[in-house]
């Protein structure tokens, strides 16, 4: 079967959009001109995710993004990507099969219930739409079966705030401060953004097909001019099929003028000081818990 790049964003209600639009009470705390380094990566190690095909974009960014905030309180822990998926529908509006979720309902989630460990429950491989609804199934099967279990787990790992990032200096700002990673959902067409031999994104076709859930996780500074870092859930894509590349600024900007294109910051990480350290799993592919 050829590669094919599954979306899965669900976009956002005029009520979400106005919530995750609201910032949160934590205010953002910005370094001076003086203190923005010129280059930042949040997590150098993260490796890049394979939502495979199974339209969980938005649970494989908002898992990655957790992990960020993990990683900046000192913890190195692996998200499960298939809960982040769940709760995210969950918080979003219910189960209702492998269709997507909403970026509201991730940060929802990720705030009021927490993310549990990939240890818990991990990522069923899909190889093809049958086998993506199957997994699924079994997925929200397994979770209402085990519910207290990942309750009492994802209590663990929680942010407490998140912020409207409001264009491509934001980003820089937001992450270049170390407050933590930023979800966006955007028009897709994965042949729209096609990364050069150096990593950089300088065109994006606005026909997308679809809409996908990506996040920033830092960015660099070129000929004075600071480009974000935006990561997939799909190997394969972006510098040297790493699942990352920068991606020019004006784009980034472009994007924020669509009506329905959120880029939301999210941060102060609570994670309790019992919380286990240096557990991240890598490896696990099965849909077994």
């Amino acid at each position: 079967m050829s590669q094919e790049f599954f979306s899965g964003l669900v976009m956002p209600t005029e009520e979400e959009i106005s919530l995750l639009k609201s910032t949160s009470a934590t205010p953002v705390r910005y370094c001076s001109a003086g203190e923005m380094p010129d280059e930042i990566d949040l997590f150098p190690e993260q490796e890049a995710e394979d939502q495979t095909v199974m339209n969980s974009c938005c649970g494989n960014a908002e898992a990655q993004v957790v992990e960020i905030g993990l990683k900046l309180k000192g913890y190195d822990v692996e998200i499960s990507r298939m809960a982040a998926y769940l709760l995210a529908q969950k918080y979003g509006g219910g189960w209702t099969g492998d269709n997507g979720a909403s970026i509201g309902g991730a940060v929802r989630a990720s705030e009021d219930f927490g993310m549990p460990l990939e240890a818990t429950m991990s990522y069923p491989i899909s190889r093809s739409p049958a086998e993506a609804d199957r997994n699924y199934s079994n997925s929200v099967k397994w979770l209402k079966a085990n519910w207290d279990k990942v309750q009492a787990e994802a209590a663990n790992y929680k942010f407490q705030s998140h912020t409207d990032i409001k264009g491509p200096d934001e980003v820089c700002d937001y992450t270049g401060s170390k407050m933590g990673g930023i979800i966006i959902g955007i028009p897709w067409d994965p042949n729209s953004m096609a990364a050069s031999r150096t990593g950089k994104i300088t065109k994006w076709n606005a026909s997308g097909k679809s809409w996908h859930a990506m996040y920033f996780r830092g960015f660099k500074t070129f000929s004075g001019v600071r480009w974000p870092m935006l990561c997939n859930s799909h190997k394969g894509w972006g510098f040297e099929g790493k699942g990352w590349a920068y991606i020019a600024p004006e784009i980034v900007d472009y994007w924020k003028k669509f009506g329905s294109t959120v880029m939301i910051g999210q941060s102060d990480m609570n994670a309790e000081e019992l919380a286990p350290r240096n557990i991240k799993i890598k490896g696990i592919t099965g849909g077994g818990r």
